[in-house]
């Protein structure tokens, strides 16, 4: 390996390196999280009428079912 490379991925390894990196991304992730928060509320709110929309439709469809072999026999 590239003997530069190999003295970064060192660097990074070092625990007091690790814990900078961590305290300087850490508010970017934070203002992220909050920025996105409202847009994961929505799409989890979507899945969620997706969900019951085809729930629904999976019962409806069996009761069709139901009453056209009733009605057949």
């Amino acid at each position: 390996m590239n003997p530069l490379l190999e003295k970064c991925v060192g660097l990074l390894r070092r625990e007091d390196v690790q814990r900078e990196i961590k305290k300087a991304v850490s508010p970017l992730v934070g203002a992220a999280t909050e920025e996105l928060y409202p847009y994961i509320q929505i799409c989890l709110l979507l899945i969620l009428v997706s969900f019951i929309m085809q729930a629904a439709t999976l019962i409806l469809i069996f009761k069709s079912r139901k009453r056209a072999t009733e009605t057949f026999s």
